[in-house]
């Protein structure tokens, strides 16, 4: 059961990965594109919840530890849901700057 939060954890550092993309090379190639003050704070928001997401693995990892395996279903659940979320959100602003909509 460990290894889904492992999965997760990366997952969530892959979104990371997704946003520092959207913020220097998509804001930095293209200076006529750059990001709107919403749409940084966005960026920001999912790397935050990324963070918060990898944070929620490894409480959870060591809840089981201590014989919570119940609680940890279900913030792997909603971790991957959030994932979910923020992969979509990156890839619409990433389509965005792509045709020209500054974010």
């Amino acid at each position: 059961m460990q290894l889904i939060y492992f999965i997760v954890g990366g997952v969530c550092f892959y979104v990371l990965w997704q946003c520092g993309h959207v913020w220097l090379v998509l804001d930095a190639a293209n200076p006529h594109r750059r990001l709107t003050h919403f749409a940084q704070h966005q960026v920001v928001l999912i790397a935050l919840s990324a963070l918060f997401c990898i944070g929620l693995c490894v409480v959870t990892v060591l809840s089981q530890e201590c014989g919570y395996g119940a609680l940890g279903r279900w913030w792997a659940m909603f971790d991957v849901f959030v994932c979910i979320i923020m992969l979509a959100q990156l890839k619409n602003l990433k389509l965005s700057l792509s045709v020209g909509r500054h974010g």
